[in-house]
């Protein structure tokens, strides 16, 4: 019995041994070590490529004004027209008009009057996602989509229907003013009910914005681009508010003497816009909420580029690079003071500070994040390192999403990576509970 107690120990003992290292340890945990391999790299490898284009939200719903077609025949009569205009709004493309948008989409900022405003071309990513929904940046939202309007005469026969493309478009550049542009595009005739039909665009907007845009009337030409603006100023402006702002243009299609129509409303994707940054010399500003932006750091930067390394080998083994804020004084230092203790317990060399990812802002920080675990340190500049790489590139080899990671480096490479975040976290207007990226390059 006590021969194989003592053989079933020995095989558990190298089953252990054998064991990769990406269990996580308790800070109490001494050090593994591992056996000596190949020589680690002098900078870890860049981290996975920022996805930087838009993504996508819901476009809007199908709306359909004459739901209700006998009600609305009746409203005709009254008013002593003779037929009415019936919209089918938010239809998504089909693969017949796919090549009829993507040129509508090329020529609509070359078109149109803009009501004072300088004229924007569309993201070259618009033309890529014609379907039906809104895609976004932090500041740039772009819909394309499809609609109809049937005209019937009120003894209820169909006269005709025009089906037009619509691209909205959504733009900041900084600060508290954005633009709304509205294009449609008369793309399909059918019927003999359309001839002379207009289009009154009229501007407004919905929530915590004014404009200056005025209401205008447009003869419909086949293939003919008729573009709208309307600057959306968010009225959001004092310390602390913070809201959306939503521009609409109100659509009225007739042809004059004959139709009564039943107008369509066209709104733009919501804006978050703010005056809520800390900081006495911070503005207001607009920026599309559901997009999460990213912040990009680069081994090569001579003025944070040992920043940059410590944060790459903390995501290349493990650490999270998707972030979210914290804004809270008291719980930020109490980040800092776990992850980079002060005196003999981490002590740092002359013009060295304690650099520590993830960010003590984040509330994936050494203490807010309530991990058990002890800290990774890199062999980087003044950091300790035992073993070598692959199997430690940190002194105690913890590996995956818990734990944090410090390094001592430069002083004037901490401040500049400190500024860096700081900068990003105003001109991105990533507020508290935030979310944003983190990724390095060469």
């Amino acid at each position: 019995m006590r021969r194989n107690g003592l053989r079933a120990a020995l095989v558990a003992a190298v089953v252990l041994g054998l064991m990769p290292l990406t269990a996580q340890a308790k800070e109490t945990d001494a050090p593994p070590q591992p056996a000596a391999v190949a020589a680690r790299p002098a900078v870890p490898p860049p981290t996975a490529a920022p996805v930087l284009g838009p993504s996508s939200r819901p476009g809007p719903a199908v709306v359909d004004t004459c739901a209700d077609r006998d009600e609305a025949l009746r409203q005709a009569k009254r008013h002593g027209y003779k037929a009415i205009a019936c919209h089918q709004s938010g239809l998504a493309p089909n693969k017949d008009s796919i090549a009829s948008l993507k040129a509508t989409v090329a020529k609509v900022a070359t078109t149109s009057p803009r009501q004072g405003l300088t004229p924007q071309p569309l993201p070259s990513w618009c033309a890529d996602h014609l379907d039906g929904n809104w895609w976004i940046t932090r500041r740039d939202g772009c819909l394309v989509t499809t609609g109809k309007v049937t005209v019937v005469d009120t003894r209820g026969t169909w006269r005709g229907t025009l089906t037009y493309h619509d691209v909205r478009y959504v733009y900041n550049r900084g600060g508290i003013d954005s633009v709304y542009q509205f294009s449609i595009t008369p793309w399909k005739y059918e019927g003999t009910g359309l001839d002379g039909m207009t289009l009154r665009t009229v501007p407004t907007c919905q929530s915590n914005c004014t404009t200056f845009a005025t209401t205008t009337r447009d003869t419909l030409v086949r293939d003919v681009i008729v573009t709208k603006e309307m600057g959306l100023k968010s009225t959001l402006v004092n310390r602390g508010d913070r809201g959306d702002a939503v521009g609409r243009f109100t659509l009225d299609f007739t042809v004059p003497g004959e139709v009564f129509d039943r107008q369509e409303r066209v709104d733009s994707l919501p804006l978050l816009c703010d005056h809520t940054l800390p900081g006495n010399n911070t503005l207001p500003g607009c920026v599309f909420e559901g997009y999460d932006p990213w912040l990009g750091l680069s081994y090569s930067d001579p003025y944070l580029g040992r920043n940059a390394i410590n944060v790459g080998w903390a995501i290349y083994t493990g650490l999270p690079s998707h972030l979210q804020r914290l804004r809270d004084p008291s719980l930020s230092g109490a980040n800092g003071d776990r992850a980079c203790p002060s005196g003999a317990s981490y002590p740092r060399p002359d013009d060295h500070q304690c650099d520590e990812y993830p960010f003590r802002s984040t509330e994936q920080g050494a203490k807010t994040s309530g991990t058990p675990f002890a800290p990774r340190t890199f062999g980087e500049g003044n950091c300790p390192l035992t073993g070598s790489w692959p199997n430690t590139v940190f002194a105690n080899s913890y590996i995956g999403a818990e734990g944090w990671a410090r390094c001592n480096i430069p002083t004037s490479h901490n401040r500049a990576g400190g500024a860096r975040l700081d900068a990003f976290y105003r001109d991105e207007r990533v507020q508290s509970g935030g979310w944003f990226n983190v990724y390095t390059t060469g």
